[in-house]
């Protein structure tokens, strides 16, 4: 496809050029004096302004420390906030602290908390800092204890994935450094590295994704007793792959679960077996289930339905799916195997 004749629109992708800047500029004005004529405007200022100040909390991320104590990590966003702050609480009944205030990261408001993953025990969080809306994050370590920032920072972290296997190493994906690939094309080109806390992290080996495909985008994720490393690799809207490897093996080879198809998958693993959400043979989706010593062999788990399923949650006391029925959504929950318990 040509850039130019088949994509007109390309050239509004260099948003530093005078074009673009003219562009930008003319809508500027456009808009501004259709809202100024707009005799509703000051009503509806007031109305967007009152449900903005509604605040939100997400669902938290829970992690176990050594002493057994829970600690629940989750943003939250009240009243004039701009940016939601990532909080911490120790037991379920204990207070929020806060961990990441985004609003004292820089003195115009304008640097963002873009991601986050805590580690296995809670005692540390990998966070991705971006300065002026640009997304183009860099990793930080935080100890949760002290709020202090590690001396471990990695550039060129946007859109990041993190899996930790312990509090002092984690997997991560990366972009390249300007220079090494052609220019413009520096978002592209993910791959998977390990970093072990204190180290360089020009010294951190890839692990995945050199012989890749510029576009794929992978993912990371461990089982929960950190033995298995999971890739997911995005290949566009309607396909992806999933590759594992034994961590407790260190030269163990990469083992393609699901490669080559025309289809979506997602992984969950889990300590005894890896679990797979997808649409390959099913387009209402399906969740089977795979051991770890036969990852080759698949097992429904909840079959495809009329109803289509959108997301599972896989629990050891049973699996919750969301799914779509006369265009409603609804919870159904099954047992560990897969023996429907109703709608929730």
């Amino acid at each position: 496809m040509s850039k130019t004749e088949d994509d007109p629109y390309r050239w509004l992708e260099d948003s530093e050029s005078d074009r673009v800047r003219e562009w930008t500029d003319a809508h500027t004005q456009a808009t501004e004096a259709y809202v100024d004529a707009f005799a509703g405007k000051d009503l509806l200022r007031a109305r967007v302004e009152q449900l903005l100040r509604i605040g939100f909390a997400q669902s938290p991320a829970v992690r176990v420390g050594g002493d057994g104590s829970r600690r629940y990590f989750h943003t939250r966003r009240e009243g004039d906030q701009v940016q939601p702050s990532l909080l911490v609480r120790v037991g379920h009944e204990g207070v929020d602290r806060s961990l990441i205030d985004v609003a004292a990261l820089s003195v115009d408001g304008t640097d963002a908390l873009d991601w986050w993953y805590p580690s296995r025990d809670g005692a540390r969080l990998a966070w991705g800092r971006s300065q002026e809306g640009s997304e183009e994050s860099t990793l930080f370590v935080r100890d949760v204890a002290t709020n202090e920032d590690l001396t471990d920072t990695i550039p060129r972290t946007r859109h990041a994935s993190v899996a930790w296997v312990s509090h002092d190493r984690f997997f991560y994906t990366r972009h390249p450094a300007p220079g090494t690939v052609p220019k413009g094309e520096e978002n592209y080109y993910a791959r998977v590295f390990e970093h072990v806390i204190g180290r360089d992290f020009s010294l951190d080996p890839c692990i995945f994704g050199e012989d890749r495909d510029k576009t794929d985008a992978p993912s990371v994720l461990t089982s929960p007793n950190g033995r298995w490393l999971v890739v997911r690799v995005h290949m566009g809207w309607e396909r992806s792959e999933i590759h594992v490897r034994d961590l407790h093996a260190p030269s163990s080879e990469w083992i393609a679960v699901a490669a080559g198809r025309d289809a979506l998958f997602e992984p969950i693993p889990k300590d005894d077996a890896l679990y797979i959400f997808t649409n390959d043979g099913s387009p209402n989706y399906r969740l089977v289930r795979a051991s770890w010593s036969a990852l080759e062999s698949w097992t429904d788990v909840i079959a495809e339905s009329e109803r289509v399923l959108t997301s599972v949650a896989v629990m050891p006391e049973g699996i919750v799916a969301c799914a779509l029925a006369d265009a409603a959504a609804v919870l159904l929950a099954y047992d560990p195997d897969g023996k429907p318990l109703g709608e929730i």
